[in-house]
C-alpha cells in the first residue's frame, strides 16, 4: 500500500497508522474520534506490536494524535487498501497444520456458542 505523504515531517510509519486504525475498529471503535482515543490509550507494548517506533532518547512511543489518524485515513486509497486486505485474507483462506482460521464475518460465528444452530 503506497504512502501518499511527503517525506518531510513524517513521525509515524504509514503501515503502523493503518494497522492501529484497523485494530481500533476491530476493538469496537465506530468513529474517527473513537479510533484516535483507542490509539491514544493503547499500552506501549501494543503500540510497539502495531509498528510504532520508540523515541531514541526516552525509549517511549508517543502515540499519534487523532488528527494524524484522520488525515491518514482521508489520504488512504480505499481501493488499494481493499486489495491489500483482500490479498492478505486470500493467502490465509486455507488452513494448514498449526494454522488458525481467521473469521472476518459475524455471520460465520453466529450460533458458535452452542451446539445447535440458531432458529
Amino acid at each position: 500500500m503506497p504512502d501518499p505523504r511527503s517525506r518531510r515531517g513524517i513521525r509515524h510509519p504509514w503501515t503502523a497508522l493503518l494497522t492501529a486504525a484497523a485494530a481500533a475498529v476491530l476493538a469496537g471503535a465506530a468513529s474517527i474520534t473513537a479510533i484516535g482515543e483507542w490509539v491514544a490509550d493503547a499500552p506501549q507494548r501494543v503500540l510497539a506490536l502495531l509498528g510504532f517506533r520508540p523515541d531514541p532518547l526516552t525509549g517511549l512511543i508517543r502515540p499519534p494524535h487523532a488528527t494524524t489518524i484522520r488525515l491518514v485515513l482521508a489520504a488512504a486509497d480505499g481501493d488499494a487498501l481493499d486489495r491489500a486486505i483482500g490479498g492478505f485474507l486470500q493467502e490465509r483462506r486455507t488452513s494448514g497444520p498449526g494454522r488458525r482460521v481467521i473469521a472476518v464475518d459475524g455471520k460465520t460465528l453466529r450460533g458458535s456458542r452452542t451446539a445447535r444452530p440458531p432458529p
